[in-house]
Parts: C-alpha cells; sequence; structure tokens
C-alpha cells in the first residue's frame, strides 16, 4: 500500500505540530508494517528450510524455493530498522522545534505586557498638589463666593462674579480720586448694574499671582453693598479669569481653584 502525500500550507503553530504527530505516527507504522513483512519471510524461509530438510529425510525430492528466499540486493531487517530509527529520530527532533516554537509564541505577547508596564512605571502621576494651579480659600454669604485678594498693597475682598465682563473695584478700596462717582444701580431693563465708571490700571493680587498694570473698571460700589447686604470690595470678573485655563469651586474644601 503507498501513501500520498499532498503539500499543506498551515500558518497556526498548532496545526503543524498537530500534522507533525500524524506524519511522526504515519512513518512508525510504516515501520511496523515493513517489519512485519521481514518477519514473516524469514518466517516462510525457515518453514520452507525445515521442510526441505524433512524431506531431504523422507527421500522426496527437493524443491527449489529460491521465490521465497530473500535477495541479495534487498535491505536486511536490521538496517531497515536503522534507516526507519534514523527517520523517526530526525521526525521527532522536528517535533520538538515545533512544540519549543509554540511554547515561545506567547514571548510577544509578554514584552507588550512588560513595555506596558515600564511605560505605567515610568509615566508622572497627576500631582495632588497641582502646582499650576491657583488657589484660593473663599467664603460664602447668602450664596455668594468672597475670595481673598490685594489691590494696590492693600487687602480686599472680591465678590467672584463669572458674568461679570470685566473686574470691577470700589473708589474707596482705589482711593485718592479727583472726582466723585455715582453709586451704581439695578437697571430696569434687565439684570446687571449701572453707574459711573472709570477704567484705570491696578496692581493686583490673588494669593501668589500678580497683575500688575491690570486695567479694571473703579465704581461706586455702596449702594450694591447695602443691595446686596454684605460688605466687598469689587468684583472678580471674566477679564481675570479668562486668564485661566478653568475655574473650579470645590465647596468641600471652600477653594476657587484657577488652573493655568
Amino acid at each position: 500500500m503507498k501513501s500520498i502525500h499532498l503539500p499543506l500550507l498551515v500558518t497556526d503553530p498548532t496545526l503543524n505540530l498537530l500534522l507533525e504527530d500524524y506524519r511522526l505516527r504515519s512513518l512508525l507504522a510504516q515501520e511496523d508494517v515493513v517489519a512485519a513483512g521481514v518477519a514473516r519471510k524469514v518466517g516462510l524461509v525457515a518453514a520452507a528450510n525445515c521442510a526441505l530438510h524433512d524431506a531431504a529425510r523422507r527421500g522426496q525430492r527437493k524443491t527449489h524455493l529460491s521465490t521465497l528466499r530473500p535477495s541479495t540486493d534487498s535491505t536486511e531487517p536490521s538496517q531497515t530498522r536503522a534507516i526507519l530509527a534514523a527517520a523517526a529520530g530526525r521526525e521527532r527532533q522536528r517535533v520538538r522545534m515545533c512544540r519549543r516554537s509554540v511554547r515561545t509564541a506567547p514571548l510577544p505577547r509578554r514584552a507588550l505586557r512588560y513595555l506596558l508596564l515600564v511605560l505605567f512605571l515610568f509615566t508622572p502621576l497627576p500631582n495632588s498638589a497641582r502646582p499650576d494651579t491657583l488657589q484660593l480659600p473663599f467664603r460664602t454669604v447668602r450664596s455668594m463666593i468672597l475670595v481673598q485678594g490685594k489691590v494696590n498693597g492693600r487687602p480686599v475682598v472680591f465678590l467672584l462674579d463669572i458674568g461679570a465682563t470685566r473686574t470691577i473695584v470700589s473708589a474707596k478700596s482705589y482711593g485718592n480720586l479727583a472726582f466723585r462717582l455715582h453709586s451704581v444701580e439695578r437697571t430696569s431693563q434687565g439684570p446687571g448694574i449701572a453707574g459711573d465708571s472709570v477704567a484705570l490700571p491696578i496692581h493686583l493680587e490673588l494669593g501668589t499671582h500678580i497683575w500688575a498694570g491690570q486695567r479694571v473698571a473703579v465704581m461706586n460700589l455702596d449702594g450694591l453693598n447695602l443691595l446686596l447686604g454684605t460688605p466687598f470690595d469689587g468684583l472678580l470678573g471674566q477679564d481675570v479669569l479668562r486668564e485661566f485655563r478653568s475655574v473650579r469651586i470645590d465647596y468641600r474644601t471652600h477653594t476657587v481653584e484657577l488652573e493655568e
């Protein structure tokens, strides 16, 4: 019986390993068939020799059994087994190499895990202190947020007003005005206040941040203080807040965080 081997391209290492095992088993099975055939021939020759010997004893005519003898140019059983053993050894070595390649297949995945671990260890974690964030303590009065600051070196209290387009400083806090400003009043046309104002530069300080020559609106805020029921020295508006990337109000720690 002849075996036909067809070339098969398989890219999966596991399937390659299965095919190599199948080829090894087929080769071992062929070895057993060849060995059985040789043993059968040897047995037939031995039986024929015994029959000839018995016939010679009985005086019968000898029968020529050369066809049962193995030809001199044929491979001896020991040589056949040696050849098959060498081939089986080569196949076993190939199977071991395939198994090693299958076992080492997950190495790229391990390398990726190690790379991710290294990136995680060397990536700087966000600093909880936030050195690039200006933190201003505040207090609340009637849901209004009041923060501390300085105008021209004097401490003031600002009312945080994200709706105000400009920062406003009271005339009393600015000081030394050459003219009198009318007090602000609520407008009848909608939300907001109206009054006399003048744009002047000031030296503004909020925490560790300093604005030199910051132009603000100077107004008389006496009427607004009476209207809101709490004293303050100015409104902190969008012209200053827009210089920061974000504004966070933490009511748990009572801090306003201005992230640069």
